[in-house]
């Protein structure tokens, strides 16, 4: 019997969940008593019979042995030739080899726990907004290879939406609803419209995302509070260990770091200064961390730039204002700091998240991402009476040099002035771009496809791989004439429909 499984292939975190008895089941993947998620680690172990055998999650993370490891897999396949040389294999292991082991390794657990075969596995599988074609494709490959059937690829925080229990009841509703997911590695935003009038209506107005999270903000603990604070100390204990510990004992004190600070994310007196004890060679030394200087660093780094200029760019995407939106949800163990949650009452000069949310940032809700993947997967497999439409936001464009030239903007809404493309569109047609080389003064540009005509060609998409980070990229070679112009076209049948057409500037003016 073919199982609806849902899987957040965190860059810090694999969380997993699935649909059973008409409700979704998070499945417990570590050993550690009340933890639902492992971490996205791998270590190729030594047995003492000299064979190489593969651990996933806490085994691999507990083993400390960073020379024999790959962590944050995720943020690793966006890299084009990222490789780690693992003296236990002696030989290099790519990402998509990393990448590949663990969702075999997942892959075996699932049929344990749900007994099933790897055929039978059916998976809607979570990525940020921001990740790259290459990193989605090789995810979607890895997957594949490892023997799940992969039914679709989309946003965490799209997933995350059908995790909020209260949006599918029948209640009657019209809500623009935020979800702010702020994780590991990437800042999400999902901006949805949820209809209930006689029939549920769930539609994707916007997304936006930022590659910066809870790895960045670690790294930049230890470095810019950590290291200077306790220089002295840092030097000591690094002193006792030869080149390999070296490597470990940097990666506990970067662990000590993530402790001080998810406790610092749970601790509401922001008097209160917390330590944690590092046990070294035959001495112990204790590191603090205050409220302080998180705010500190948090200036630093402008993270209220960075939260308000991704909430503007959503926002842009769409005719909704923000003070139009009715709920929001918050996901993700950084999405907890209290700095943040100020920061989104600021910026809606209301608390959209509510109070109760407190409550709700448990275990529960650090696995929503997978636990609504399951869901969703569940509806848009087995009910009829739900309509989703989801859309993606891309663009498209052509490269000159090493600039990219967003020449149409298409963004998700049908109601906005720009071009918004289903799913179901994308799936089932070809699109074609046309792009018309100009002369000197716009006026001159050919519009019935005569003059200087070039034929780019149909642009093909994969419902599971398609990705646009930067938008579909065009490239060609480009006269030193200064106008282009560029024309999105439909395909029906034999008839070729204009949906939108722009001139540019190349000197930098949209006309």
């Amino acid at each position: 019997m073919d199982k609806f499984v849902g899987i957040d292939f965190g860059a810090c975190n694999i969380k997993m969940a699935h649909w059973r008895d008409k409700r979704v089941h998070t499945i417990s993947l570590s050993q550690n008593a009340g933890q639902d998620y492992i971490p996205n680690v791998i270590l190729y172990d030594m047995t003492r019979a000299g064979a190489v055998e593969q651990k996933i999650g806490d085994p691999a993370k507990d083993a400390q042995e960073p020379e024999n490891s790959v962590e944050y897999v995720k943020r690793k396949l966006e890299l084009e030739t990222w490789s780690k040389p693992i003296p236990n294999l002696q030989r290099d292991v790519s990402a998509v080899d990393a990448a590949t082991d663990i969702f075999r390794g997942l892959s075996e657990r699932l049929q344990k726990k749900l007994n099933c075969e790897a055929h039978e596995l059916h998976a809607v599988i979570t990525v940020p907004v921001c990740s790259s074609g290459l990193q989605r494709s090789r995810i979607y490959q890895a997957a594949r290879t490892a023997g799940i059937t992969v039914e679709e690829i989309v946003t965490e925080p799209f997933a995350a939406m059908f995790a909020v229990d209260e949006l599918f009841n029948e209640e009657e509703r019209d809500d623009y609803v935020l979800i702010f997911d702020f994780g590991g590695s990437t800042l999400d935003l999902c901006l949805l419209h949820v209809e209930n009038h006689g029939g549920l209506c769930i539609e994707e107005l916007a997304s936006a995302g930022l590659s910066y999270g809870g790895i960045d903000i670690d790294a930049a603990i230890f470095s810019e509070i950590m290291e200077k604070k306790y220089a002295a100390e840092i030097q000591e204990i690094r002193s006792h260990d030869d080149t390999v510990d070296q490597a470990k004992t940097t990666q506990e004190l970067r662990d000590l770091v993530t402790k001080l600070k998810e406790r610092l994310f749970e601790e509401e007196d922001e008097e209160v200064e917390l330590s944690c004890t590092f046990y070294g060679s035959g001495q112990h030394y204790t590191f603090e961390l205050t409220h302080d200087e998180m705010k500190e660093l948090f200036y630093r780094h402008d993270l209220r730039g960075k939260i308000y200029g991704l909430l503007d760019e959503l926002f842009d995407q769409t005719y909704v204002q923000k003070d139009e939106v009715t709920r929001g949800r918050r996901f993700g163990g950084t999405a907890r700091i209290e700095y943040v949650r100020d920061l989104l009452e600021e910026y809606f000069g209301r608390d959209i998240f509510g109070s109760e949310e407190d409550g709700d940032l448990t275990e529960k809700i650090l696995v929503a991402v997978a636990r609504g993947a399951a869901q969703y997967l569940h509806i848009r497999r087995e009910r009829d009476d739900v309509e989703i439409a989801h859309k993606i936001p891309f663009s498209l464009g052509i490269a000159r040099g090493s600039r990219f030239w967003k020449c149409i903007e298409c963004v998700p809404h049908q109601r906005s002035p720009r071009i918004g493309i289903s799913w179901e569109e994308l799936s089932n047609k070809n699109f074609q771009v046309a792009v018309y080389q100009c002369f000197a003064a716009s006026e001159q540009v050919g519009i019935d496809g005569k003059d200087g005509a070039i034929y780019v060609g149909s642009v093909t998409v994969d419902r599971a791989k398609y990705q646009a980070e930067d938008g579909v990229l065009l490239e060609m070679e480009l006269s030193d004439r200064d106008h282009l112009r560029m024309i999105f076209s439909e395909v029906y049948g034999e008839e070729i429909r204009e949906v939108e057409s722009k001139v540019l500037d190349l000197n930098g003016t949209e006309e």
